[in-house]
């Protein structure tokens, strides 16, 4: 049964680095479809972490964040959108903050989130320096990472949008339409995640290999001076991902994602070693 072969491949991969001289002697087709087979279960086991887990937390958060915004939007708040600007009412100015618990340190993202001004001359944005973003009745202010800001005219941006009104009793009941239709929104997202999230990770990984064949193939042969072809060159790099993409999916599955990019590490650890240990009888490797 080919499965059985594929883990005796990845038996002997994980084991012994003097062992992939004779994978390497494998048929072409053999390590393609050894590289696609644990590829795909390892892309599906990722799938389904990121389903799972981080789906719910994502929407549990969202939640959050809706309630919150619910509770502290200004009772005597109307925002109007009349086509051309925007107008608020009773209110000059006011902030906006993230949610309570989010860290923007992290995102490297601004102190403060947001503030809404009725003034629309030239505003000062040395003074909004903590701010993500600044609006006014005509205009949105982006502030970028490197303290640069964007402008954006909301006749622009809310092109398409027609014209309305929102207020306290508003915002309570996109909550309660949030509420009412979050479980199966959850389960549509996760569902669809899923398969996204398989399919992209698939196709990442397989480009990845494409171009960490051709960094394989320079390094071995014009700094180890081994000599070799980017077919094999490719057949060497499927071999190293598989163990990589263990890794990788053993970090997900403990931290939520591969924070430490002990991916890329361990591969090219694993190469490192194989030009150490094994490359007095590369050169015996004829077969391809």
């Amino acid at each position: 049964m080919k499965l059985s072969i594929y883990v005796q491949i990845l038996q002997n991969s994980l084991t012994s680095i003097k062992r992939y001289n004779h994978l390497l002697l494998l048929r072409n087709s053999t390590i393609f479809w050894y590289f696609v087979t644990w590829i795909t279960v390892l892309s599906l086991l990722q799938a389904i972490q990121f389903s799972i887990v981080t789906i719910p937390e994502l929407f549990t958060g969202l939640s959050h964040s809706i309630a919150e915004a619910t509770e502290y939007y200004p009772d005597d708040l109307v925002l109007h959108w009349n086509g051309v600007d925007t107008i608020s009412s009773s209110i000059d100015r006011f902030d906006v903050y993230y949610p309570s618990g989010f860290d923007a340190d992290r995102y490297t993202l601004p102190a403060n989130l947001g503030t809404y001004i009725t003034t629309d001359s030239d505003p000062d944005l040395t003074e909004y320096s903590k701010n993500f973003f600044l609006a006014t009745p005509h205009h949105l202010y982006l502030q970028e990472a490197s303290g640069d800001w964007n402008t954006f005219e909301f006749s622009t941006l809310l092109s398409d949008t027609p014209e309305g009104s929102l207020n306290k009793s508003d915002v309570r009941v996109l909550n309660q339409v949030w509420l009412d239709q979050k479980e199966y929104l959850q389960q549509v997202a996760q569902v669809a995640g899923g398969l996204i999230r398989t399919v992209s990770s698939i196709a990442s990984k397989t480009v990845t290999l494409l171009f960490r064949a051709l960094f394989v193939l320079m390094i071995a042969k014009y700094l180890a001076r081994i000599q070799t072809n980017y077919k094999r060159s490719l057949k060497l790099a499927a071999l190293l991902t598989v163990p990589a993409i263990i890794v990788e999916t053993c970090i997900i599955y403990l931290y939520g994602a591969d924070i430490y990019g002990l991916s890329g590490f361990t591969f090219w650890m694993l190469f490192t070693l194989y030009l150490w240990f094994g490359k007095v009888t590369i050169k015996q490797v004829k077969r391809s």
